[in-house]
């Protein structure tokens, strides 16, 4: 039980400091933060100032170093739309957060069980393959900025720490119910050496039969953690108008499945575009 603990603490730990990272790596992608802060004649003279008034003439480094000090000590700095401290503000959404987050525990702890129970005992039939989701997720978004994928993921995984064994965000013209579509971003939007991210030490699926073989207790079991695969799948530059072949292609393709002398139903089975 003691291994256990220190176990899950020192993940927490993980999970923090990769979430503060995070979220002090996307202030920069989408610009210059001063510029956020100051009309759009404002003189090069006051630019600097506020850039040495909130330590952005640093380096990046130690500007993270300076962050984390000051998180630690409560101070997280001042909000800029409501022009106040931004503890206070964070403290006064806390109840309704946890609140959430205790409902989002509970539901998903009410759902994921009795479906990995009913998959267990009916492979194949339909409980095993809404099942499945609980392990796949795949997210469609209108992203605005590198690394917002990224950050769905990380948000999506916050919400249910055991949701989206491998995780897939793809562009919102990608329909995430269709089996074909998501593999095709999958196919011609990722670069596995970029694209591909793989997060250790993360609580696993409930029920997950590749954890530990079915005969080990549940002692064992209890203990172990797993990982999640996240992939980014949109697109990363100026790609085609369109993420997957135009609807009329398919509908070729489609006509002459027969005349390859192929059953249809195998198509639709992948989730073609019937």
């Amino acid at each position: 039980m003691t291994g256990y603990i220190i176990r899950r603490l020192w993940q927490s730990v993980l999970v923090l400091f990769a979430v503060s990272l995070l979220g002090f790596v996307l202030i920069f992608p989408s610009g210059d933060p001063v510029a956020a802060l100051v009309p759009l004649n404002a003189r090069a003279e006051d630019m600097d100032n506020i850039r040495h008034q909130y330590n952005l003439d640093q380096p990046l480094p130690a500007q993270y170093l300076l962050f984390l000090v000051k998180a630690a000590s409560g101070d997280l700095g001042e909000s800029f739309r409501y022009r106040t401290a931004a503890l206070p503000l964070v403290l006064g959404r806390l109840p309704t957060t946890l609140l959430l987050a205790a409902a989002s525990v509970v539901l998903s702890t009410s759902i994921s069980v009795p479906l990995g129970v009913l998959a267990a005992t009916r492979k194949g039939r339909l409980p095993d393959t809404l099942a499945s989701f609980l392990a796949l997720l795949a997210i469609s978004m209108r992203k605005k900025f590198e690394g917002q994928a990224l950050a769905a993921m990380w948000g999506a995984w916050s919400v249910d720490p055991t949701l989206g064994k491998f995780t897939v965000v793809v562009d919102e013209d990608i329909d995430v119910r269709d089996t074909f579509q998501v593999l095709w971003a999958m196919s011609w939007h990722v670069r596995p050496d970029r694209d591909v991210q793989i997060v250790q030490q993360t609580p696993p699926t409930p029920l997950d039969p590749s954890m530990a073989p079915a005969n080990e207790t549940r002692e064992v079991r209890r203990g172990q953690l797993s990982a999640k695969v996240g992939i980014d799948a949109t697109r990363k530059h100026a790609y085609t108008a369109r993420s997957i072949p135009p609807k009329e292609h398919l509908e070729e393709v489609d006509r002459r499945w027969t005349a390859y002398g192929l059953d249809p139903r195998y198509l639709t089975q992948l989730g073609g575009a019937q």
